[in-house]
């Protein structure tokens, strides 16, 4: 069959409504894809306004140009202080150990706050998460395996049942559940 002879024979043919509604879905996608670039636009442009301004002269950065080989002429020259361009880099350089060493310093005291700060939080998270509470709109109703959160497992619901658990740590990783106010752990389910 040509393709002009299968055009004509189609079966199915596109509603009006069909038509309508892929045009909103592309308007939408191209809404949505238009905000998700202009954010990236924001975000990236500091790193773009630092980059640039390292290349640039005084009289350059105090005009507020921005395209480099359009309004400025990119320059080593700051680069070159810190003995990072290329016509410096294998130069013997004190100034480019101690930017190195501070960068280092740096770089250490933020990757150690920020394990510290994933590590509070964790813990944090864990014991906030073993209390129920209600605070004005918010309220933690997963904790007894009401809603759909983490403690409401079947594994969860199996080892709520009388005398299928035990009050110790393996209990707490494996089943997530301890409760303190089942001070005789069950026993009088097994004593019957």
């Amino acid at each position: 069959m040509s393709g002009a002879n299968m055009a004509e024979t189609q079966i199915f043919h596109d509603a009006a409504s069909d038509r309508g509604f892929r045009a909103k879905w592309w308007t939408g996608r191209l809404a949505v894809y238009g905000l998700l670039l202009l954010w990236a636009l924001i975000c990236l442009f500091p790193i773009y306004w630092t980059l640039t301004t390292s290349f640039k002269m005084a009289p350059d950065v105090m005009k507020g140009h921005m395209v480099p080989w359009v309004d400025f002429t990119p320059k080593w020259l700051g680069w070159k202080s810190l003995g990072l361009s290329p016509d410096t880099w294998g130069d013997e350089s004190t100034v480019r150990a101690e930017f190195f060493k501070r960068f280092a310093n740096s770089a250490i005291a933020a990757l150690a706050s920020s394990v510290l700060a994933v590590v509070l939080g964790s813990l944090a998270a864990y014991g906030l998460s073993r209390f129920s509470y209600k605070f004005a709109w918010m309220r933690n109703a997963d904790r007894n395996g009401t809603g759909s959160g983490a403690n409401s497992s079947p594994r969860m619901m199996r080892s709520r049942q009388p005398g299928n658990h035990r009050r110790s740590a393996w209990s707490l990783v494996i089943t997530g559940w301890w409760n303190p106010d089942d001070r005789n752990n069950g026993d009088e389910h097994r004593a019957a």
